[in-house]
């Protein structure tokens, strides 16, 4: 980084970056420090084999009887796919899924089924842009840093057309927990009544990342540095990039996954990076977060001490023998979180 500190002393640039923020979801000269300490991780760490028995389970998923899909046309044009799982007709929540990195919305269907069959609430799975049957190009559809909030928010809106006055629960598994938490520190989440997290990315530098994601992220490094500096600076027409890459080696439908993300995904799909004292979520929202002991990708047993200082009114639940993906199929979790929804859905 010591590019970095002479540009920044020198006097010849002033950071202008239209991603900056407020220092946390976005990109300023603190926070470059973050993803450079992160890129260096990636290039010292020696390489991790990404277990394989997690992805096995979830890959077994019987999806013979998924709803129709369908799609919302976001501000800018781009389709925003989604499933409605109905259930009761009465039922006065909405869930709101949102997958994890490279993933789609059709991972969240066995939770998403069981749901909605139990009547606590109606349930919607969302493919974010650039994943699953989604527009724009895949993990690259991103072009500004608040972009998925953004379409989460329409998407809440086109829930409030169909259903007014319901009760929006928001989920999200991975990254998209991440992307639940970046959203619930905007102003868009004040429409959120309650929180739901399975096994949830908090940000570069959170204390629950296993090394290298457990083999799960490759990241180009000397890239995502390139870029971070760039995009710091002002100049942006690097920011498509693609920085990261997924081992979807263990996939056995690796079609459906999205197999990179461009820099203003990466930027965009989480929270930003990890402090303590960043915004928390509101102490009135319920909050639920479920993990496997055995994740593979982050550590369950961190999660506690983390929500306590981001939402410490959180119930945390670590089930035993379930991994990083499995979470979304294994029944003891179902039935924690629709226990959970009897308890928070009315309220």
């Amino acid at each position: 980084m010591r590019l970095a500190n002479w540009v920044r002393t020198s006097g010849l640039f002033r950071p202008r970056s239209p991603a900056a923020g407020d220092g946390v979801t976005g990109l300023n000269w603190s926070t470059l420090r973050q993803y450079d300490r992160a890129a260096s991780e990636f290039t010292t760490t020696p390489p991790v084999i990404l277990p394989r028995g997690s992805f096995a389970r979830l890959s077994a998923l019987d999806v013979s009887n998924l709803p129709a899909p369908a799609t919302l046309a976001a501000s800018d044009g781009c389709r925003l796919a989604y499933r409605h799982y109905v259930g009761r007709s009465d039922a006065s929540a909405i869930v709101v899924l949102i997958h994890g990195s490279a993933g789609y919305g059709d991972q969240l269907h066995a939770l998403a089924s069981a749901i909605a069959a139990s009547g606590e609430a109606q349930v919607y799975t969302l493919d974010m842009r650039g994943h699953g049957m989604s527009g724009g190009k895949a993990g690259h559809a991103v072009f500004h840093v608040e972009q998925p909030c953004e379409d989460i928010a329409e998407f809440i809106g086109f829930l409030d057309r169909v259903s007014p006055g319901a009760r929006i629960i928001l989920g999200g598994h991975s990254a998209g927990g991440g992307l639940v938490l970046r959203f619930c520190r905007s102003p868009a989440g004040r429409r959120i009544s309650a929180c739901l997290f399975l096994a949830p990315y908090l940000g570069i530098g959170s204390p629950t990342i296993r090394p290298l994601f457990g083999g799960w992220v490759r990241v180009r490094a000397s890239r995502l540095r390139a870029v971070s500096l760039a995009s710091v600076l002002g100049i942006t027409r690097f920011n498509n990039t693609t920085v990261v890459s997924f081992d979807l080696t263990a996939c056995s439908n690796r079609q459906s996954y999205t197999p990179s993300w461009s820099f203003n995904t990466l930027l965009a799909m989480g929270p930003g990076c990890w402090t303590p004292h960043a915004k928390g979520i509101d102490g009135k929202k319920a909050i639920l977060v479920v993990a496997g002991d055995r994740d593979e990708c982050f550590f369950a047993n961190a999660y506690p001490e983390a929500f306590q200082a981001i939402a410490p009114q959180a119930e945390v639940r670590t089930i035993e023998n379930i991994g990083h993906w499995d979470v979304l199929v294994d029944p003891n979790v179902i039935a924690i979180t629709i226990e959970w929804l009897s308890r928070v859905a009315s309220r």
